[in-house]
Protein backbone atom coordinates (compact mmCIF):
# COMPACT_ATOMS: atom_id res chain seq x y z
CA UNK A 1 0.00 0.00 0.00
CA UNK A 2 1.73 3.44 -1.17
CA UNK A 3 1.93 5.77 1.94
CA UNK A 4 -0.22 8.87 -0.90
CA UNK A 5 -2.97 6.42 -0.18
CA UNK A 6 -6.32 8.34 0.48
CA UNK A 7 -6.98 7.04 3.40
CA UNK A 8 -9.39 9.32 5.49
CA UNK A 9 -10.15 11.53 2.22
CA UNK A 10 -13.80 10.61 1.59
CA UNK A 11 -16.62 9.04 3.84
CA UNK A 12 -16.56 5.63 2.91
CA UNK A 13 -13.12 5.44 4.67
CA UNK A 14 -14.06 4.17 7.76
CA UNK A 15 -17.16 2.23 6.36
CA UNK A 16 -14.40 0.17 4.20
CA UNK A 17 -12.09 -0.35 7.21
CA UNK A 18 -14.75 -1.28 9.18
CA UNK A 19 -16.31 -3.76 6.46
CA UNK A 20 -12.75 -5.20 6.22
CA UNK A 21 -12.27 -5.86 9.79
CA UNK A 22 -15.84 -7.69 9.97
CA UNK A 23 -14.77 -9.64 6.52
CA UNK A 24 -11.06 -10.35 8.40
CA UNK A 25 -13.10 -11.68 11.62
CA UNK A 26 -15.63 -13.68 9.88
CA UNK A 27 -12.48 -15.75 8.00
CA UNK A 28 -10.96 -16.12 11.77
CA UNK A 29 -14.65 -16.99 13.49
CA UNK A 30 -14.21 -14.32 15.43
CA UNK A 31 -16.94 -12.44 15.39
CA UNK A 32 -19.74 -12.07 17.86
CA UNK A 33 -23.84 -12.61 16.52
CA UNK A 34 -24.25 -8.52 16.25
CA UNK A 35 -21.00 -8.40 14.28
CA UNK A 36 -22.22 -11.69 11.91
CA UNK A 37 -25.95 -9.88 11.52
CA UNK A 38 -23.75 -6.45 10.73
CA UNK A 39 -21.63 -7.78 8.56
CA UNK A 40 -24.64 -9.97 6.66
CA UNK A 41 -26.38 -6.60 6.30
CA UNK A 42 -23.24 -5.12 4.23
CA UNK A 43 -23.31 -8.26 1.82
CA UNK A 44 -26.35 -8.34 0.86
CA UNK A 45 -26.68 -4.48 0.33
CA UNK A 46 -25.77 -4.20 -2.84
CA UNK A 47 -24.22 -6.48 -5.74
CA UNK A 48 -20.61 -4.86 -5.42
CA UNK A 49 -20.63 -6.17 -1.50
CA UNK A 50 -21.55 -9.59 -2.66
CA UNK A 51 -18.72 -9.76 -4.99
CA UNK A 52 -15.86 -7.98 -2.84
CA UNK A 53 -16.87 -10.81 0.06
CA UNK A 54 -16.95 -13.67 -2.53
CA UNK A 55 -13.40 -12.51 -3.54
CA UNK A 56 -11.73 -12.35 -0.28
CA UNK A 57 -13.06 -15.01 1.52
CA UNK A 58 -11.64 -17.19 -1.08
CA UNK A 59 -8.79 -19.77 0.10
CA UNK A 60 -6.57 -18.78 -3.37
CA UNK A 61 -6.90 -15.42 -2.99
CA UNK A 62 -6.10 -15.28 0.94
CA UNK A 63 -2.98 -17.89 0.59
CA UNK A 64 -1.92 -15.63 -2.36
CA UNK A 65 -2.41 -12.76 -0.34
CA UNK A 66 -0.75 -13.50 2.55
CA UNK A 67 2.68 -15.15 0.75
CA UNK A 68 2.68 -11.45 -1.25
CA UNK A 69 2.55 -9.89 2.13
CA UNK A 70 5.19 -11.65 3.56
CA UNK A 71 8.04 -9.48 3.07
CA UNK A 72 6.07 -6.58 4.81
CA UNK A 73 6.61 -4.19 8.41
CA UNK A 74 3.25 -4.90 8.81
CA UNK A 75 3.05 -3.25 12.26
CA UNK A 76 4.73 -0.41 10.58
CA UNK A 77 2.25 -0.14 7.97
CA UNK A 78 -0.99 -1.08 10.40
CA UNK A 79 0.57 2.29 12.07
CA UNK A 80 0.17 4.06 9.03
CA UNK A 81 -3.11 3.05 8.22
CA UNK A 82 -4.39 4.11 11.15
CA UNK A 83 -2.78 7.69 11.68
CA UNK A 84 -4.41 8.02 8.74
CA UNK A 85 -8.02 7.12 9.33
CA UNK A 86 -9.95 9.24 12.09
CA UNK A 87 -12.70 7.53 13.50
CA UNK A 88 -15.52 10.05 14.73
CA UNK A 89 -18.77 8.74 17.34
CA UNK A 90 -20.34 5.57 15.92
CA UNK A 91 -23.10 6.80 13.08
CA UNK A 92 -26.86 5.24 13.38
CA UNK A 93 -26.74 3.78 9.75
CA UNK A 94 -25.58 0.63 8.74
CA UNK A 95 -21.91 -0.07 6.83
CA UNK A 96 -23.64 1.06 3.06
CA UNK A 97 -22.38 3.43 0.58
CA UNK A 98 -23.21 4.70 -3.18
CA UNK A 99 -21.56 2.27 -5.08
CA UNK A 100 -18.99 4.50 -6.35
CA UNK A 101 -17.28 4.65 -3.02
CA UNK A 102 -17.09 1.13 -2.61
CA UNK A 103 -15.40 0.99 -6.19
CA UNK A 104 -13.17 3.50 -5.24
CA UNK A 105 -11.92 1.98 -1.83
CA UNK A 106 -11.98 -1.77 -2.96
CA UNK A 107 -8.01 -1.73 -3.27
CA UNK A 108 -7.73 0.03 0.11
CA UNK A 109 -10.18 -2.55 1.73
CA UNK A 110 -8.11 -5.41 -0.38
CA UNK A 111 -4.66 -3.79 1.69
CA UNK A 112 -6.65 -3.49 4.86
CA UNK A 113 -8.28 -6.78 5.41
CA UNK A 114 -5.61 -9.17 4.53
CA UNK A 115 -3.15 -6.55 6.71
CA UNK A 116 -5.40 -7.11 9.58
CA UNK A 117 -5.81 -10.90 8.84
CA UNK A 118 -1.68 -11.41 8.43
CA UNK A 119 -1.85 -9.52 12.02
CA UNK A 120 -3.89 -12.01 13.69
CA UNK A 121 -1.74 -12.46 16.42
CA UNK A 122 -1.65 -8.76 17.35
CA UNK A 123 -3.25 -6.56 19.24
CA UNK A 124 -5.51 -4.51 16.98
CA UNK A 125 -8.28 -2.01 17.78
CA UNK A 126 -11.72 -2.59 17.25
CA UNK A 127 -13.30 -0.14 15.31
CA UNK A 128 -16.07 1.21 16.44
CA UNK A 129 -19.25 -0.29 15.95
CA UNK A 130 -22.13 0.85 13.51
CA UNK A 131 -25.35 1.12 15.01
CA UNK A 132 -28.10 -0.29 12.95
CA UNK A 133 -31.42 1.39 13.27
CA UNK A 134 -33.66 -1.59 11.57
CA UNK A 135 -35.88 0.31 8.97
CA UNK A 136 -39.43 -1.09 8.71
CA UNK A 137 -39.58 -4.22 7.06
CA UNK A 138 -41.86 -6.79 5.55
CA UNK A 139 -40.79 -10.07 5.89
CA UNK A 140 -40.75 -12.66 2.72
CA UNK A 141 -43.46 -15.42 1.68
CA UNK A 142 -43.45 -18.65 2.66
CA UNK A 143 -45.07 -22.24 1.97
CA UNK A 144 -48.66 -21.42 3.08
CA UNK A 145 -52.13 -22.58 1.15
CA UNK A 146 -55.84 -23.76 2.19
CA UNK A 147 -57.04 -26.90 0.74
CA UNK A 148 -60.95 -26.32 0.08
CA UNK A 149 -62.22 -30.48 -0.21
CA UNK A 150 -64.60 -31.27 -2.41
CA UNK A 151 -67.68 -30.88 0.76
CA UNK A 152 -66.27 -27.18 1.46
CA UNK A 153 -64.30 -27.73 4.13
CA UNK A 154 -61.08 -25.79 4.17
CA UNK A 155 -57.83 -27.44 5.40
CA UNK A 156 -54.93 -24.56 6.56
CA UNK A 157 -51.89 -26.18 5.11
CA UNK A 158 -49.11 -24.47 6.94
CA UNK A 159 -50.86 -25.07 10.47
CA UNK A 160 -51.42 -28.84 10.15
CA UNK A 161 -48.71 -31.04 10.44
CA UNK A 162 -47.16 -33.84 8.16
CA UNK A 163 -48.82 -37.16 7.46
CA UNK A 164 -52.17 -38.31 5.91
CA UNK A 165 -54.32 -35.53 6.16
CA UNK A 166 -57.87 -37.27 4.91
CA UNK A 167 -59.41 -39.66 2.56
CA UNK A 168 -61.48 -38.37 -0.58
CA UNK A 169 -63.33 -41.04 -2.81
CA UNK A 170 -60.07 -43.67 -3.71
CA UNK A 171 -57.86 -41.12 -2.67
CA UNK A 172 -55.23 -40.76 0.03
CA UNK A 173 -54.41 -36.62 0.48
CA UNK A 174 -50.56 -36.32 2.42
CA UNK A 175 -49.12 -33.18 3.54
CA UNK A 176 -45.44 -34.80 2.96
CA UNK A 177 -42.31 -34.16 4.84
CA UNK A 178 -40.90 -31.31 2.46
CA UNK A 179 -43.94 -29.62 3.09
CA UNK A 180 -46.13 -30.02 -0.22
CA UNK A 181 -49.54 -32.18 -0.55
CA UNK A 182 -49.90 -35.45 -2.52
CA UNK A 183 -52.77 -37.49 -3.92
CA UNK A 184 -52.18 -41.02 -4.02
CA UNK A 185 -54.54 -43.59 -5.09
CA UNK A 186 -55.70 -45.91 -2.35
CA UNK A 187 -56.05 -49.05 -4.57
CA UNK A 188 -56.15 -48.83 -8.43
CA UNK A 189 -59.60 -49.34 -9.88
CA UNK A 190 -60.51 -49.98 -13.67
CA UNK A 191 -64.00 -48.81 -13.12
CA UNK A 192 -65.08 -45.26 -13.78
CA UNK A 193 -64.15 -42.94 -10.79
CA UNK A 194 -66.38 -40.41 -9.31
CA UNK A 195 -64.71 -36.80 -9.91
CA UNK A 196 -64.71 -35.29 -6.44
CA UNK A 197 -63.01 -31.87 -7.13
CA UNK A 198 -60.28 -29.79 -4.49
CA UNK A 199 -59.39 -26.31 -4.72
CA UNK A 200 -55.78 -25.33 -3.57
CA UNK A 201 -55.51 -21.80 -2.89
CA UNK A 202 -52.02 -20.06 -2.04
CA UNK A 203 -52.93 -16.29 -0.33
CA UNK A 204 -50.12 -13.06 -1.56
CA UNK A 205 -47.23 -13.94 -0.04
CA UNK A 206 -47.44 -17.80 -0.11
CA UNK A 207 -46.03 -20.24 -2.29
CA UNK A 208 -47.33 -24.33 -2.75
CA UNK A 209 -46.74 -27.68 -4.37
CA UNK A 210 -48.66 -30.59 -4.79
CA UNK A 211 -48.79 -34.11 -6.70
CA UNK A 212 -51.71 -34.78 -8.55
CA UNK A 213 -53.49 -37.89 -8.52
CA UNK A 214 -51.50 -39.09 -12.18
CA UNK A 215 -48.15 -37.97 -10.87
CA UNK A 216 -48.41 -34.57 -12.34
CA UNK A 217 -46.35 -31.60 -10.00
CA UNK A 218 -47.43 -28.25 -9.67
CA UNK A 219 -45.58 -25.53 -8.42
CA UNK A 220 -48.23 -22.49 -7.45
CA UNK A 221 -46.92 -18.67 -7.14
CA UNK A 222 -48.58 -16.15 -4.33
CA UNK A 223 -52.21 -15.16 -5.02
CA UNK A 224 -52.77 -18.48 -7.14
CA UNK A 225 -55.01 -21.29 -7.07
CA UNK A 226 -55.60 -24.74 -8.81
CA UNK A 227 -58.88 -26.56 -8.81
CA UNK A 228 -58.34 -30.23 -9.80
CA UNK A 229 -60.50 -34.07 -9.58
CA UNK A 230 -59.26 -36.23 -6.49
CA UNK A 231 -58.85 -38.87 -9.34
CA UNK A 232 -58.90 -38.58 -12.80
CA UNK A 233 -62.19 -40.11 -14.23
CA UNK A 234 -62.45 -38.60 -17.49
CA UNK A 235 -61.11 -39.04 -21.04
CA UNK A 236 -58.87 -36.30 -20.25
CA UNK A 237 -56.65 -34.83 -17.17
CA UNK A 238 -58.45 -31.56 -16.94
CA UNK A 239 -57.27 -28.98 -14.18
CA UNK A 240 -58.52 -25.33 -13.52
CA UNK A 241 -55.57 -22.47 -12.85
CA UNK A 242 -55.62 -18.61 -11.93
CA UNK A 243 -52.86 -16.62 -11.13
CA UNK A 244 -49.55 -18.66 -11.94
CA UNK A 245 -48.02 -22.08 -11.96
CA UNK A 246 -45.60 -24.15 -12.91
CA UNK A 247 -46.55 -27.71 -14.42
CA UNK A 248 -44.26 -31.01 -14.86
CA UNK A 249 -47.37 -33.20 -16.62
CA UNK A 250 -46.87 -36.61 -16.28
CA UNK A 251 -46.87 -38.71 -19.52
CA UNK A 252 -49.72 -40.51 -20.51
CA UNK A 253 -50.75 -40.34 -24.29
CA UNK A 254 -54.09 -42.15 -23.61
CA UNK A 255 -54.53 -39.19 -21.67
CA UNK A 256 -54.07 -35.55 -22.28
CA UNK A 257 -53.97 -33.11 -19.65
CA UNK A 258 -55.61 -29.81 -19.76
CA UNK A 259 -55.14 -26.82 -18.07
CA UNK A 260 -57.88 -24.04 -18.50
CA UNK A 261 -56.88 -20.28 -17.60
CA UNK A 262 -58.65 -17.09 -18.47
CA UNK A 263 -60.52 -18.31 -21.22
CA UNK A 264 -57.61 -20.23 -22.87
CA UNK A 265 -56.95 -23.93 -23.05
CA UNK A 266 -53.12 -25.60 -22.88
CA UNK A 267 -53.02 -28.79 -24.13
CA UNK A 268 -49.82 -31.52 -23.25
CA UNK A 269 -49.14 -35.17 -23.04
CA UNK A 270 -46.19 -34.81 -20.63
CA UNK A 271 -43.90 -31.82 -20.49
CA UNK A 272 -42.38 -29.12 -18.17
CA UNK A 273 -44.12 -25.49 -18.47
CA UNK A 274 -45.33 -22.38 -16.68
CA UNK A 275 -48.66 -20.17 -16.85
CA UNK A 276 -48.44 -16.50 -15.73
CA UNK A 277 -52.44 -15.68 -15.49
CA UNK A 278 -52.90 -12.55 -12.86
CA UNK A 279 -55.30 -10.47 -14.05
CA UNK A 280 -53.49 -7.84 -13.21
CA UNK A 281 -50.97 -8.48 -16.14
CA UNK A 282 -51.74 -6.88 -19.32
CA UNK A 283 -51.28 -10.69 -21.02
CA UNK A 284 -51.46 -13.97 -19.83
CA UNK A 285 -48.03 -15.42 -20.83
CA UNK A 286 -47.74 -19.58 -21.75
CA UNK A 287 -44.11 -20.62 -21.43
CA UNK A 288 -42.76 -23.87 -22.60
CA UNK A 289 -39.38 -25.09 -20.76
CA UNK A 290 -39.52 -29.39 -21.93
CA UNK A 291 -41.38 -31.06 -24.57
CA UNK A 292 -44.49 -29.51 -26.71
CA UNK A 293 -47.41 -27.90 -25.92
CA UNK A 294 -50.74 -26.71 -28.00
CA UNK A 295 -52.94 -23.30 -27.03
CA UNK A 296 -56.38 -23.16 -28.29
CA UNK A 297 -55.53 -26.18 -30.59
CA UNK A 298 -53.90 -23.40 -32.52
CA UNK A 299 -50.58 -22.68 -31.72
CA UNK A 300 -48.30 -25.16 -31.14
CA UNK A 301 -44.86 -24.12 -28.36
CA UNK A 302 -41.31 -25.78 -28.52
CA UNK A 303 -38.92 -25.23 -25.92
CA UNK A 304 -37.91 -21.59 -24.93
CA UNK A 305 -41.31 -20.28 -26.59
CA UNK A 306 -43.74 -18.34 -25.07
CA UNK A 307 -47.39 -17.58 -25.93
CA UNK A 308 -48.56 -14.12 -24.82
CA UNK A 309 -52.36 -14.44 -24.99
CA UNK A 310 -54.12 -10.57 -24.57
CA UNK A 311 -57.62 -9.98 -22.95
CA UNK A 312 -59.34 -10.17 -26.35
CA UNK A 313 -57.68 -13.29 -27.11
CA UNK A 314 -55.03 -12.93 -29.99
CA UNK A 315 -52.09 -15.07 -29.74
CA UNK A 316 -48.73 -14.00 -30.03
CA UNK A 317 -45.54 -15.98 -30.17
CA UNK A 318 -41.60 -15.26 -29.03
CA UNK A 319 -38.94 -16.55 -27.44
CA UNK A 320 -38.74 -16.33 -24.08
CA UNK A 321 -36.01 -15.96 -20.95
CA UNK A 322 -36.37 -19.10 -19.05
CA UNK A 323 -34.33 -18.10 -16.27
CA UNK A 324 -36.83 -14.93 -15.46
CA UNK A 325 -39.13 -16.83 -16.12
CA UNK A 326 -38.95 -19.61 -13.42
CA UNK A 327 -37.02 -17.59 -10.92
CA UNK A 328 -39.88 -17.30 -8.37
CA UNK A 329 -40.07 -21.53 -9.24
CA UNK A 330 -36.28 -21.55 -8.32
CA UNK A 331 -36.56 -19.01 -5.02
CA UNK A 332 -35.38 -15.82 -6.60
CA UNK A 333 -36.02 -12.63 -8.09
CA UNK A 334 -34.57 -12.34 -11.70
CA UNK A 335 -34.74 -8.42 -13.35
CA UNK A 336 -33.11 -7.93 -16.81
CA UNK A 337 -34.26 -4.52 -17.85
CA UNK A 338 -37.51 -4.55 -15.96
CA UNK A 339 -39.94 -1.92 -15.60
CA UNK A 340 -40.57 -0.88 -12.32
CA UNK A 341 -44.63 -1.33 -12.35
CA UNK A 342 -44.01 -5.10 -13.79
CA UNK A 343 -41.20 -5.66 -10.50
CA UNK A 344 -43.60 -3.60 -8.18
CA UNK A 345 -46.25 -6.20 -8.80
CA UNK A 346 -44.18 -9.25 -7.89
CA UNK A 347 -42.90 -7.54 -5.08
CA UNK A 348 -46.40 -6.86 -3.74
CA UNK A 349 -47.62 -10.96 -4.47
CA UNK A 350 -44.71 -12.05 -2.63
CA UNK A 351 -44.70 -9.54 0.14
CA UNK A 352 -48.61 -9.39 0.58
CA UNK A 353 -48.06 -5.45 0.21
CA UNK A 354 -49.74 -2.58 -0.98
CA UNK A 355 -47.87 -0.38 -3.51
CA UNK A 356 -48.15 3.23 -4.28
CA UNK A 357 -46.53 5.34 -6.59
CA UNK A 358 -45.77 8.87 -5.61
CA UNK A 359 -43.32 9.68 -8.96
CA UNK A 360 -43.05 8.02 -12.12
CA UNK A 361 -39.76 5.74 -12.39
CA UNK A 362 -38.68 5.56 -16.14
CA UNK A 363 -35.54 3.39 -15.00
CA UNK A 364 -35.70 -0.53 -15.73
CA UNK A 365 -33.83 -2.20 -13.29
CA UNK A 366 -31.60 -5.24 -13.15
CA UNK A 367 -31.17 -7.44 -10.41
CA UNK A 368 -30.90 -10.86 -9.01
CA UNK A 369 -32.34 -11.43 -5.39
CA UNK A 370 -33.16 -14.05 -3.03
CA UNK A 371 -37.15 -14.53 -2.30
CA UNK A 372 -36.17 -15.14 0.85
CA UNK A 373 -34.44 -11.74 1.45
CA UNK A 374 -36.44 -9.29 3.72
CA UNK A 375 -38.24 -6.53 1.55
CA UNK A 376 -36.00 -3.86 2.80
CA UNK A 377 -33.08 -5.07 1.78
CA UNK A 378 -33.96 -5.93 -1.74
CA UNK A 379 -35.27 -2.12 -2.00
CA UNK A 380 -31.92 -0.88 -0.75
CA UNK A 381 -30.62 -2.77 -3.71
CA UNK A 382 -32.85 -0.95 -6.19
CA UNK A 383 -32.02 2.49 -4.25
CA UNK A 384 -28.57 2.18 -4.66
CA UNK A 385 -28.90 2.93 -8.69
CA UNK A 386 -29.97 5.94 -7.18
CA UNK A 387 -33.02 6.43 -9.63
CA UNK A 388 -35.83 5.21 -7.27
CA UNK A 389 -36.36 5.29 -3.50
CA UNK A 390 -39.03 4.10 -1.04
CA UNK A 391 -40.77 3.78 2.02
CA UNK A 392 -42.27 1.00 4.16
CA UNK A 393 -45.14 1.83 6.61
CA UNK A 394 -47.05 -1.12 8.08
CA UNK A 395 -47.26 -3.07 4.30
CA UNK A 396 -47.52 -0.25 2.44
CA UNK A 397 -44.48 0.58 0.08
CA UNK A 398 -44.43 4.00 -1.66
CA UNK A 399 -42.31 4.66 -4.39
CA UNK A 400 -40.81 7.52 -5.23
CA UNK A 401 -37.98 9.53 -7.41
Amino acid sequence: MKDSAPIGSNPGDEQAFRAAYLIAGFIRNSLTEAEKDELDDWVVANMDNQRIFEKLTNKKNIDAWIKERQGIDTVTALERIKTKISFGPPRKKPIVAPVWIYAAAASVLLGLMFLILYLSKTNIPKPPDIVITKPADINPGMDKAILTLSDGTKIKLDTVKNGNLVSQGNTNITKNDSGGLAYQLIRPSTLPQVELFNELTVPAGGQYNVVLPDGTKVWLNASSSLKYPTVFGGAKRQVELTGEGYFEVAKDPMFPFEVSVNGSTVQVLGTHFNINAYTDEPVTNITLAQGSIKLNNLMLLKPGENAAVSKNGNMLKGGADIEMVLAWKNGQFVFKDTPIDVLMRQVARWYNANIIYDATIPKHFNATIPRATPVSKLLHILEVTNEVHFKIEGNQITVMK
